[in-house]
Formats: structure tokens, C-alpha cells, sequence
């Protein structure tokens, strides 16, 4: 009995069965979803590449990046930049990330020096040539283009001595304020030395304050409140724009006026300021003129080989931007001023003749 019972157990469980395949096969499996025309990724930019690495997004290496990528738009190469923001690590690690990517040449901006020597020897061993911006770097590059900052700020600093001089007519003894951003930078000290030279120069004044305010907007303005709480103050420089936008600000609010304000940069806040007359002058070299001078020397080392003589420094143009001229640097679309001339580029070298042989020894 118990042996039946097994028996009909087992063909009740094998019908059971049949019958949920049979349900099964009557559905229509599942169809893979066709890939539409528009899917397929696009292809890869197989160009060499020019390399650009700057130290941070900033808006006047971001007009650098547009200008300097257009001159190759149609070109051979292609251009991949890359910013560090102002982190060293990250701007080693792009660099050699953009070794492993076919780059035939490097345009850095750097976010360091003291740290870029052995990724940069990485370049020279590998024959890819390097241009360096706005700071030198003492080894493994092909040419520096920039300002000479100390140049820089002698300029400004003698424009505004002279404004300076027009606005008291040299009747009584006047005082300067100098806003310095920080003590590590290379760039600003060659400024505040180009200035202190002005200073020097310039008849009835005195340097009375240069206190470090780590380009910090709230540091400057607590800094210049205090300068003007203990002294007649008669001019103002900012090593930026966002510190002499603090200095009016404490200006305002100590209820002073007749201060003369110059500073460095064509940001368009700055620029407004200077339309306005608050700021009396600043002075730039221009991100696209940079742009246009850089691409002139990639293409040429690109054609003609890394061993191609050039100048070792090319400086750039410096422009004031006062309220008489600020209109031509300043429309709606302004990220950072233009260009109104462009730097003219120094001569190539002349190569060094060979030492002609010594005459042979006579018998």
C-alpha cells in the first residue's frame, strides 16, 4: 500500500512539473534592448598632444586655456588642459598622467617650484619640452614667458607716485600703504621690490605700512582699519584687486577720502572700480596675449624640433587701465581684461660659431 501511495506521489509531482514548463514556453523571452543609432561613443581624439597644466581655475587662466586651445583648434594636435588647483600633488600627478598620454610638449603654470624638479627631469629624460609661465623654475625647461615682476612693479609704482604728485602738487609730506598678500610667493616679492624702487625714487613720501594679509579680503580690510586709525594715509597699492576692494571698503567705513588706490589685476569688479574713479590705475599683462605668445613658440618648437634656439625669456607687455582707458578693457562678457597691443617677440639668438680648429703643428 505504502509502495503505491510512493508511486502516485511521485507521477503527481512529474504532471506538476510538465504543466508549469508548458506554462512557461507559452511566454515570449525577454528581447535585449537595441542599442539606438546615438549610443555608440564617439571616437577618441588620436592627435599628439600639447599638454597645459595650470595651477588653478582661475578666471585669467581660464581665458589663457580658451585663447591658447583656439590658436589649435583645426590644428594637428590636440590640447588637454588640466588645473592643479593650487595643490602641488595634484599638478605632479597631472603631469605624469599627461606623460602616459602621448604629450609631445607641456605648457605649465606652477603651482610650486621648490616641487616640480624631479617630475619635470621626467620630462627632460622623456625629450618632451617644457614652457614654463610667470615664474621660474630653475631647471628642465625649454623658455619662460612672463613679466619680470620687479619690472611690473616699478611701472606701477611709478604711475602712481605720479598721481600721487599731481594730487598734493608736492605741498606737504605724503604716506603709502603697501597691502602684500603673502611672504612665500616669488611673484609678489618682486613686485614689492619693483615698488619699494618707486618709493625710493618718489619726492615727500613715506612707506609707512606693508602688513601680510594672505590675499584675504577680510584680513586686508581689518589691516588697512587699523593703518588708518593711527596715520594720515594718502595712497594705497593692493598686490590684488580683492585686498584694494578691502581697502575702500575700511575707507568708506573710517569716512576718509581723497586716497589715491592703485593695485595689480583685470577682474571685472576691479575694472568697475576703476570706471568709477574709486581706483585710480591697474596694471596687467593680459592672459591672451600670453596665450598667443606661448602658441607662437609651441608651433615653432613643434615643426622644427626641441633643439631649436629661442630666447630664454620673453617678457610681456604690462598695460595700465585707468579710467580714461577702461572702456576698452571692460563689456559684458569680461572674465578677465584683454589685450589692447600685443608683446613683440625678442629676436632668436644667435647661435655661438664653432672654435675653428687649431692650426696643425708645424714641423
Amino acid at each position: 500500500m505504502t509502495k503505491r501511495l510512493t508511486i502516485i506521489a511521485l507521477c503527481t509531482i512529474f504532471l506538476l512539473t510538465a504543466l508549469t514548463a508548458c506554462g512557461k514556453s507559452g511566454k515570449n523571452s525577454p528581447e535585449p534592448t537595441p542599442l539606438t543609432s546615438g549610443a555608440s561613443a564617439a571616437p577618441s581624439d588620436s592627435r599628439p598632444m600639447i599638454g597645459v597644466s595650470l595651477s588653478s581655475e582661475s578666471p585669467f587662466n581660464q581665458v589663457f586655456a580658451e585663447s591658447f586651445s583656439a590658436v589649435f583648434k583645426d590644428s594637428d594636435y590636440q590640447v588637454k588642459v588640466v588645473y592643479a588647483d593650487g595643490d602641488y600633488n595634484k599638478q605632479v600627478a597631472d603631469l605624469a598622467d599627461l606623460m602616459t598620454e602621448n604629450v609631445k610638449i607641456l605648457v605649465i603654470d606652477p603651482a610650486d617650484l621648490d616641487n616640480l624638479e624631479y617630475i619635470l627631469s621626467e620630462y627632460e629624460v622623456a625629450n618632451i619640452p617644457v614652457i614654463n609661465l610667470t615664474e621660474s623654475i630653475n631647471a628642465y625647461t625649454k623658455m619662460l614667458i612672463g613679466p619680470f615682476y620687479r619690472n611690473m612693479g616699478k611701472k606701477i609704482g611709478d604711475y602712481t607716485f605720479q598721481k600721487l604728485a599731481n594730487a598734493t602738487d608736492y605741498r606737504f609730506e605724503t604716506n603709502t600703504v603697501f597691502l602684500r598678500g603673502s611672504v612665500d610667493s616669488s611673484k609678489m616679492q618682486g613686485i614689492y621690490d619693483g615698488f619699494l624702487e618707486a618709493v625710493g625714487e618718489s619726492r615727500y613720501n613715506t612707506l609707512i605700512a606693508s602688513p601680510y594679509c594672505n590675499y584675504d579680503h577680510a584680513k586686508a580690510k581689518e589691516e588697512m582699519a587699523s593703518i588708518l586709525s593711527q596715520y594720515d594715509v594718502h595712497c594705497v597699492f593692493a598686490e590684488t584687486g580683492d585686498m584694494a576692494l578691502a581697502a575702500i571698503e575700511a575707507i568708506d567705513e573710517a569716512g576718509k577720502s581723497g586716497i589715491v588706490i592703485t593695485t595689480i589685476g583685470g577682474e571685472p569688479e576691479v575694472l568697475e572700480e576703476v570706471k568709477s574713479g574709486r581706483i585710480d590705475a591697474t596694471i596687467i599683462y593680459a592672459p591672451d596675449d600670453m596665450a598667443k605668445v606661448a602658441a607662437t613658440y609651441v608651433k615653432r618648437i613643434l615643426k622644427d624640433g626641441s633643439d631649436l634656439l629661442l630666447p630664454q625669456f620673453v617678457e610681456l607687455n604690462y598695460e595700465i587701465i585707468t579710467p580714461k582707458n577702461v572702456t576698452s578693457y571692460l563689456n559684458a562678457d569680461t572674465v578677465y581684461a584683454r589685450a589692447t597691443k600685443s608683446t613683440e617677440l625678442p629676436a632668436d639668438p644667435v647661435p655661438t660659431p664653432s672654435a675653428s680648429p687649431s692650426a696643425s703643428a708645424t714641423e
